[in-house]
């Protein structure tokens, strides 16, 4: 559920980012260059003498997603605590990731996610 919640957190973002403007819909879509360009960087220093050279295109400094403020950037930061390996959630996984009340808030958190304005 974290995974997901955090998933719609930043699915939010994206939404209301493109909605914005031509020019945001059109960074938007630049992120898939920058995607692929990392990507491809990484798969060169893994395997250098397997991986051909090819033209990349150009990348475009990142655009930085943003929470809103309170409740939902405490859940985004919660719930990236508990995707990846933290060590608050390795110290403690009874109360972290194993935790009912937390699966159950997060359960929760998903279903009042349909109630954002995506058209707005």
């Amino acid at each position: 559920m974290a995974l997901v919640l955090r998933s719609l957190i930043e699915l939010r973002f994206w939404a209301e980012y493109v909605s914005t403007g031509p020019e945001e819909a059109s960074r938007f879509l630049a992120e898939a260059d920058t995607d692929s360009v990392e990507l491809y960087e990484s798969m060169k220093k893994a395997f250098p003498d397997d991986v051909r050279v090819v033209e990349m295109p150009e990348v475009k400094k990142r655009v930085k997603s943003k929470q809103n403020e309170g409740n939902e950037q405490m859940l985004f930061k919660l719930t990236s605590k508990f995707i990846h390996p933290s060590s608050l959630v390795l110290h403690d996984m009874d109360a972290t990731i194993l935790s009912p009340v937390n699966r159950q808030t997060f359960a929760i958190q998903v279903t009042m996610m349909h109630d954002i304005n995506w058209t707005e």
